[in-house]
Order: structure tokens, then C-alpha cells, then sequence
């Protein structure tokens, strides 16, 4: 192993960074160098027995696959719906617009009741020191 430089990618730099902070100490070059090459190997094996399992099984492999995608898609189709703020079903749009004006509501009725009380306590607070002033 030379002593040069090595040819850290900078996911490499990001993770030994992570790592150096949970552990709460630098990390010589040389052994996160041996660490990387170890974890590479590993996923080199572990790639090697998926890439197997997939020749021998490839019906099961797509259905896999196709499941994958779904839930990515779903998840994103999910977050683009929230932001748009449309409806799930069509069927249930009106359960969920009631319940989002009963939040809106409740976050307004608490408003509403906060600035009360404040107001209140400042009526108060200025009664007072007007009532008896300070010489």
C-alpha cells in the first residue's frame, strides 16, 4: 500500500467524516482506507449472490422490482398530492376537506382565545399601574 495519496471518492470523504464524528476522533488514512476496501468486498459478494439470485429466479426478481417502483411512486405521488392538496378518493374528498377545516378551526379557535386572554391581561396590567402610580 503505497503511502501516498489515496483515491478517497467524495462519498467516501462524506462517510469517514460522519464516522470521525460519531466516534468522536480522527481517523488515520490508512486504516479508513482498509475499512472502505473491506466494505467494498462485502458489497462486491453481496452483489455477486443478488445478480445469482436473479439468473436463477428471474420471475421473482421483476416482480421484486415492480414492487419497488410502486411503493417509490406511491410515495411520491403522495407527497405531490399533499402539496397540491388534492383528495385521496373521490369518495372520501369531503372527510377529508371536513377534517381539515375542523384543524383549521381548532388552530383558529386556540388563536382566537390566546388573544382574548392576552388582551384581558393587558387591560389588566395598565389598571394597575395607572391606578396606583409609582412616585
Amino acid at each position: 500500500m503505497a503511502k501516498g495519496k489515496y483515491n478517497f471518492t467524495s462519498y467516501d470523504l462524506e462517510y469517514k467524516r460522519k464516522l470521525e464524528k460519531k466516534r468522536g476522533s480522527k481517523i488515520p488514512n490508512e486504516e479508513f482506507y482498509k475499512y472502505i476496501l473491506k466494505l467494498r468486498k462485502w458489497m462486491k459478494e453481496y452483489i455477486k449472490v443478488v445478480k445469482k439470485w436473479a439468473e436463477e429466479k428471474p420471475y421473482e426478481a421483476e416482480q421484486l422490482s415492480q414492487l419497488v417502483k410502486s411503493w417509490e411512486e406511491r410515495d411520491k405521488n403522495k407527497k405531490l398530492r399533499q402539496k397540491l392538496g388534492m383528495v385521496e378518493d373521490k369518495n372520501n374528498s369531503s372527510l377529508e376537506m371536513i377534517n381539515d377545516y375542523k384543524e383549521i378551526y381548532q388552530i383558529n379557535y386556540l388563536r382566537n382565545w390566546a388573544l382574548f386572554l392576552s388582551t384581558i391581561i393587558c387591560i389588566f396590567t395598565i389598571k394597575t399601574i395607572y391606578k396606583n402610580p409609582v412616585v
